[in-house]
């Protein structure tokens, strides 16, 4: 009988495959150039069943796969690492097997948050018994590597000098067009540009420091976290429970900025009682009030306000909880008030947006901006910062309050 085949044309479809294929094997090899789990938060990593792995070959050129991982991998013994020598170590498949079925998924993902969620890729699934030619010959391929005298397991001084390596990389190049580069904002004028310049004012957030602190900004995927990948995180969140008060009590506390792997972007509801309360315990309420902001779609200000007075009604809500909630949700069209963020936001705009009325009115104001009412880019990159264009400029806004 001939193995299945499955076409995965999109990194929805190849999550979506990996997901049943890690709850479906009782074991699993795996064989790739590069692996990260943005410390070990991204959905790609979370749902591996690290107890069922067998044997894990990474490459390491570039100094590109995570230390986290390796290390993970590492403590179980399943690891073999191939070094920085000959030719870029490239394969990038999966093979699993339960009894004497097998599945195998390959094609151009790397085992990272990029190869899973935001790049362009294209990937098969095949199926079929582990006696199989296709099967055999991909764990053949994924044993030649393991036994291979170039492959390794790393010890404690190598692991030592690879993360000082890993962490001296250099930074991504940043975008723009070759115009005046904007890198920071102090009035509302200097935001009237096109989707260009405001793609490349946000790209050079990117590891920006922030004064009097050892703090970094993160923009895109990073082992410990960035903007892109929280706001990434609480969509697929609302998108898998649309009803809040339905939504796994670990992915609600993600969204409201507190537990779930939320790094603070977007606001750190941690110090929050009342609120954390509500959201990990008694959210009906709050869910009343957030489910009726769309999902997709237009969101009017009236809309908007009709949430966010019924959201502040509620004990321990205050403006900053109700925006990281809005801004989660529609991240397209809204930005938090958050401590951090909102006295910036009133030096650019003439006004803090300390009530309902003044952050209503701040919105209005962006909605009318070029880059705002420009269309969805081509380029996978800058269709992640469209996706969360407003929600964005915190990363421009954020200064810490230092007490």
């Amino acid at each position: 009988m001939s193995p299945e085949v499955r076409i995965l044309s999109g990194a929805d479809e190849s999550m979506e495959a990996l997901r049943g294929l890690c709850e479906w094997a009782r074991e699993i090899s795996l064989c790739y150039a590069w692996a990260a789990s943005s410390g070990g938060s991204a959905e790609h990593w979370s749902v591996l069943p690290r107890e069922r792995l067998k044997r894990v070959v990474l490459g390491i050129h570039f100094a590109q796969t995570e230390p986290f991982v390796l290390q993970e991998l590492r403590d179980l013994s399943v690891l073999r690492v191939v070094p920085d020598t000959g030719g870029v170590f490239h394969p990038k498949v999966l093979l699993a097997r339960r009894g004497e079925e097998a599945r195998a998924l390959m094609g151009s993902s790397n085992f990272t948050l990029g190869g899973f969620s935001g790049n362009t890729e294209l990937n098969v699934l095949l199926g079929g018994a582990l006696a199989d030619e296709p099967m055999v010959r991909i764990a053949s391929f994924i044993d030649e590597q393991w036994h291979h005298p170039r492959a390794f397991e790393p010890d404690d001084g190598w692991m030592d000098d690879y993360t000082r390596l890993y962490e001296s990389r250099p930074k991504p190049p940043k975008m723009g067009n070759g115009k005046k580069a904007l890198k920071t904002v102090s009035a509302a004028s200097e935001l009237q540009i096109d989707w260009s310049q405001f793609a490349g004012l946000i790209g050079r957030q990117e590891r920006r420091s922030l004064s009097g602190t050892n703090w970094t900004i993160h923009v895109f995927d990073h082992e410990n976290g960035s903007y892109l990948q929280e706001i990434e995180g609480c969509q697929r969140a609302f998108r898998d429970s649309p009803d809040f008060q339905k939504m796994p009590v670990e992915r609600r506390k993600l969204v409201a900025g507190w537990g779930g792997g939320s790094r603070g972007y977007i606001g750190n509801m941690s110090g929050a009682g009342y609120f954390k309360n509500l959201t990990g315990e008694h959210p009906a309420e709050l869910s009343a009030a957030l489910d009726e902001v769309p999902l997709k779609g237009t969101v009017s200000i009236a809309m908007a306000r009709a949430y966010l007075e019924a959201a502040m009604s509620i004990r321990g809500v205050a403006l900053g909880a109700a925006t990281r909630l809005l801004t989660m949700k529609r991240p397209d069209r809204f930005l938090p008030a958050n401590n951090a963020s909102s006295r910036r936001i009133g030096e650019v705009f003439g006004k803090r947006p300390d009530s309902i009325e003044k952050y209503l009115k701040t919105i209005q104001q962006i909605w009318a901006f070029p880059w705002f009412l420009a269309p969805s880019p081509e380029d996978l990159n800058e269709r992640r910062i469209w996706n969360a264009r407003v929600a964005l400029l915190d990363a421009v806004f954020y200064e810490p309050v230092l007490s």
